[in-house]
């Protein structure tokens, strides 16, 4: 209930509360899909999806996803398993050469990311100030961007 609130912060609390060792990569791809803010993408990788069984295979899926938070997901995680002692079981060097290739091709700037996300919550941050309250912010407005194509 608390994920699928779409509020900012009761999934953050979701992701402090939750128990990665009963997470498949079903549950994983189900809670992957609604992000749409970067903090929730990090909160999840760090707290939920590094310390699941299957977190090896969510770097190798969402790493190549279209969806810019699907694909911060990836990273974080790939950020958190390569502290470990194994480096997560990853071929760290394999992916070490995807950035190299990757990095400099052109992609969605985070200025674009930003401003997206300033886009679709700024109705809810409007709100709030008219009433002088700034609760508000963390409240979804419906709609937002439709992702094609699975992640």
């Amino acid at each position: 209930a608390l994920w699928s609130s779409g509020n900012v912060d009761a999934m953050t609390l979701a992701t402090m509360v939750a128990e990665p060792e009963t997470f498949g990569k079903e549950d994983l791809d189900r809670w992957v899909r609604v992000i749409d803010y970067s903090t929730i993408a990090n909160q999840f990788a760090k707290y939920v999806v590094a310390r699941s069984a299957p977190a090896p295979w969510a770097v190798t899926k969402w790493t190549k996803a279209k969806r810019p938070f699907v694909a911060i997901a990836g990273w974080d995680v790939v950020s958190c398993l390569a502290m470990e002692e194994d480096g997560g079981s990853l071929d760290l060097l394999e992916l070490l050469g995807r950035i190299e290739a990757e990095i400099a091709r052109p992609t969605d700037s985070g200025q674009a990311r930003h401003e997206q996300f300033h886009d679709r919550h700024r109705p809810a941050q409007q709100g709030a100030a008219k009433k002088g309250d700034r609760r508000g912010e963390t409240n979804r407005p419906g709609g937002g961007r439709s992702w094609p194509d699975g992640l």
